[in-house]
């Protein structure tokens, strides 16, 4: 069982700025964090760079913000950096894999922690402060348990909140194909959708995450996400058929498969279905390399 304070467990590397000679933002040395300004959801994005850093925080360190109104904010080093004298490196003395354990010790004790902080109008967390920070009496076996759970779920955030972002760049790149850029007006006008019984396209393998815009014949436009979108196309058509008392032999209609990160774009003519009429356009994330995990809508 470890001491019973931060200091006995964890190293605490306070910040110390570099000249300012020494600092430039093209890219020259280390990357340099001064502060929560280039913290991000989860690592921070560097503006600056120093050839001569005087504090480093390396792959895995908390970075917790010592100075200013963002006192205590957190962020995970995702490489090393030099750090500024608004920053603290934190990481465990021997076991790297106790991080997320260290992190909670410090977020669990944060609110005392804060309302500690000297200065009224420029808060300051002192080493000696983080250093006194409560540890709890688990046995090694605990602490590692604590941590692989708290692990995971930060993981599980980061990823929720990329593929999130994946998401909705795919549906404004889909919403202003559609709506701003009239792309497949634009495509039909150019006769690149002739007109009669076209073979299926070929869809994008199933694991292939996709924003797709579905148009019912009755003018909706019904958006979702999916990563086997010709199954889901068939769903969405059987429930439109069970809704329908008569259905009516169906017109042609069309897709328009667009790839993402600059892939070429490809408009394919689907075939004509007696089980409905629709529009559906797609935003592949094949050769992405990021891949959303959400329900299909």
């Amino acid at each position: 069982m470890a001491g019973d304070s931060l200091s006995f467990n964890a190293e605490i590397v306070m910040g110390q700025s570099p000249p300012g000679e020494a600092c430039n933002a093209v890219g020259h040395g280390l990357p340099l964090l001064n502060g929560p300004t280039e913290y991000g959801p989860h690592h921070p994005t560097p503006v600056q760079f120093t050839t001569d850093a005087r504090k480093r925080a390396l792959p895995g360190d908390i970075l917790f913000c010592v100075r200013g109104s963002t006192t205590g904010r957190m962020n995970w080093a995702d490489r090393e950096y030099a750090i500024g004298r608004g920053v603290a490196a934190i990481h465990h003395k021997k076991r790297p894999e106790l991080q997320p354990f260290v992190r909670a010790v410090i977020e669990h004790d944060l609110p005392g922690l804060l309302a500690q902080a000297t200065g009224s109008t420029f808060p300051n967390v002192s080493a000696t402060q983080l250093a006194g920070l409560w540890w709890p009496p688990l046995d090694e076996d605990e602490q590692r348990a604590i941590a692989h759970i708290l692990g995971a779920l930060d993981d599980k955030i980061e990823l929720n909140r990329r593929m999130s972002e994946t998401l909705e760049r795919q549906a404004r790149a889909l919403f202003k194909s559609w709506f701003v850029d009239f792309d497949p007006v634009r495509a039909k006008a150019g006769g690149r959708l002739p007109a009669g019984r076209q073979a299926t396209p070929a869809w994008p393998k199933p694991g292939t995450w996709c924003v797709y815009a579905l148009e019912c014949d009755d003018g909706s436009i019904y958006i979702g996400h999916t990563e086997n979108l010709e199954r889901r196309f068939e769903e969405h058509n059987a429930q439109h058929q069970r809704r329908r008392e008569a259905p009516s032999a169906a017109t042609g209609c069309y897709a328009a498969l667009l790839v993402s990160r600059g892939l070429p774009h490809r408009r394919l003519r689907m075939a004509p279905t007696q089980r409905s009429r629709a529009s559906m356009s797609a935003l592949s994330s094949a050769g992405s390399g990021t891949g959303a995990r959400a329900a299909g809508a």
